[in-house]
């Protein structure tokens, strides 16, 4: 009867210590999501400006050696 009593205690305090990782597993998801999805939002925002800067940045249409003549004729060479 003693160890039917101590086994019930023991698995009392199981299922409250399991509940309570539960509860802080499933808040600690959520905040997650919450993070994840401000920074995919960011991430977001950060492609779309770089789309908008890449045509001028990266596409300019004109070779690498006109660049270069035009860089030493800015220079002075």
């Amino acid at each position: 009867m003693t160890d039917s009593k101590v086994d019930g205690a023991d698995k009392s305090a199981a299922i409250e210590h399991k509940t309570a990782k539960k509860q802080d597993e499933s808040q600690a998801l959520t905040t997650t999501k919450e993070d994840l999805e401000g920074t995919q939002k960011e991430h977001n925002a950060a492609l779309a400006y770089f789309d908008k800067l890449k045509p001028s940045c990266v596409d300019s249409g004109v070779s690498y050696e006109d660049r270069v003549a035009r860089r030493k004729e800015e220079i002075g060479c």
